[in-house]
């Protein structure tokens, strides 16, 4: 009888022990309201974050920047620096990721849901990235600072070459125009050689081209037949071809310098000439070729 007596009586003392805690919470200034927006902002935080890390995956990195920030607004997690750390490194975004990796570093060691093992590993590598990204800075910044220098020399030359404002420009001087050209001097493309040259070299090249697959084509048939015939034909086209290649070859050079020689003639105009000149002359002693140079 005594221990069912005992068993009765504990019955009261559990129920009276949820009253005194329930009565507990609501005797706490928003004690029940603070526990709900917690439990509220955790679920928030979870959604951003986990938004965020499906979007980093996808190489998404600005939407991923965007929903990490909305999770660390929601609950400051010092954790949050790294990711955006990591989103703006894979971004080229040097100055934010330094930002973001150095504020991490700073508050790693209060992190208390990370082993020390963890911190460790964690804090050389983002050191490493740390030190990459301070050069990758250094270039860029050297980069915009010549670029900048070069961007005033390239100015102030042109503002030395322009007239002062107020002072009108000499209409005695012109602009320089193109190069004179003598009265009656034809082009290049108007000589007679020049498409000789042209057409010969082009017609000696086909006549190379057709006379080696001749003689590969005979040289085939004397493979498999063994008749002298095709062998005696293979080697009639291959002399061809030898023949009119060297021809090409010829025919090209000779274009080339008689072209080079017409470029640097001299062409006179009002008593002056060209800077350079390369002219051929003879006499009774041999032929020989004159260069001159003007400064």
């Amino acid at each position: 009888m005594k221990k069912s007596a005992t068993a009765y009586c504990r019955i009261p003392a559990i129920l009276l022990l949820a009253v005194l805690l329930q009565m507990l919470s609501f005797a706490v200034p928003g004690g029940g309201a603070v526990a709900f927006s917690q439990s509220k902002n955790k679920k928030l935080f979870d959604a951003f974050k986990n938004a965020a890390v499906v979007l980093y995956e996808q190489q998404k990195y600005e939407e991923a920047i965007a929903q990490f920030e909305k999770a660390f607004e929601t609950i400051p997690d010092p954790k949050i620096w790294f990711n955006l750390g990591q989103c703006h490194r894979l971004l080229n975004h040097h100055e934010q990721a330094l930002l973001y990796y150095e504020k991490f570093l700073e508050a790693l060691p209060k992190i208390q849901d990370l082993p020390q093992s963890k911190k460790a590993a964690v804090a050389q590598e983002v050191r490493q990235w740390v030190d990459g990204l301070k050069k990758a800075k250094q270039a860029e910044d050297d980069r915009l600072r010549m670029e900048a220098e070069e961007k005033a020399l390239l100015e102030k030359e042109r503002q030395a070459k322009e007239p002062p404002e107020g002072v009108k420009p000499d209409p005695g001087k012109t602009a320089p125009g193109p190069a004179p050209v003598a009265p009656g001097e034809a082009g290049l493309t108007s000589k007679w050689w020049f498409w000789t040259g042209v057409g010969t070299t082009v017609v000696l090249t086909a006549v190379t081209v057709w006379a080696g697959t001749q003689a590969l084509s005979y040289n085939d048939a004397w493979k498999k037949d063994w008749d002298t015939a095709d062998r005696d034909s293979a080697r009639t086209f291959m002399n061809i071809t030898d023949v009119s290649l060297a021809g090409a070859v010829i025919a090209g050079v000779a274009v080339t310098v008689a072209t080079v020689m017409h470029l640097k003639a001299p062409v006179r105009v009002e008593g002056k000439t060209a800077p350079v000149a390369l002219l051929p002359s003879c006499d009774g002693a041999g032929c020989y070729l004159s260069f001159s140079l003007d400064f």
